[in-house]
């Protein structure tokens, strides 16, 4: 690719140790995505039929939580540019890109993230599991979830990194959004 001659050269994160299975799958819609105009809240993997739950170590099918990271990365990344989608995928979802990683492998900021994401953007899915809650409370359960790793998070002694700073940050805007409220 050619760039003009007043400009800088194109640049492009390495993808280098990796997994690239994740990383291409960020960058395309699932397989057997179907064609519809999508209308606010809803993703190309929204559906309307009832699913297999299957036990995970999320408080939400990961069906429903796969979905939800899509609609971060399609609706609010745009307007809060705060992950790198091909690195979140490689990171946090398996190479199937069908679940989310073994949750032995994360850590309590990484659990932080992932329970941020979720609870942020549970308010505007449509999916089926969400029918009979509204939409601003949607999220809840995720964002007691991360509210209670932030304050085991708070107690530890060990620093701080990006993704805890990233979890906070979703919850702090996760908790604003929610109004107020009792949560601290």
């Amino acid at each position: 690719m050619e760039s003009p001659t007043n400009s800088h050269p194109i640049h492009t994160p390495s993808s280098e140790g990796r997994n690239r299975e994740a990383i291409g799958f960020a960058n395309r819609s699932p397989p057997g995505t179907p064609d519809h105009d999508a209308k606010i809240g809803q993703t190309p993997m929204s559906c309307y039929e009832p699913f297999e739950y299957r036990s995970s170590w999320l408080s939400i099918p990961e069906p429903v939580a796969i979905e939800l990271v899509h609609l971060l990365f399609e609706k609010i990344q745009p307007w809060l540019p705060l992950l790198h989608r091909p690195k979140f995928f490689a990171s946090y979802i398996n190479s199937s890109a069908s679940s989310f990683c073994d949750p032995g492998s994360l850590l309590d900021h990484d659990k932080l993230l992932v329970y941020g994401v979720l609870a942020f953007v549970a308010r505007h899915s449509t999916n089926a599991y969400f029918v009979n809650v509204p939409a601003p409370e949607r999220g809840n359960g995720l964002l007691k979830e991360a509210s209670t790793l932030y304050v085991k998070l708070q107690a530890a002694e060990e620093l701080p990194n990006m993704e805890h700073l990233r979890g906070c940050v979703l919850l702090a805007v996760g908790l604003a959004v929610d109004g107020p409220c009792h949560r601290t």
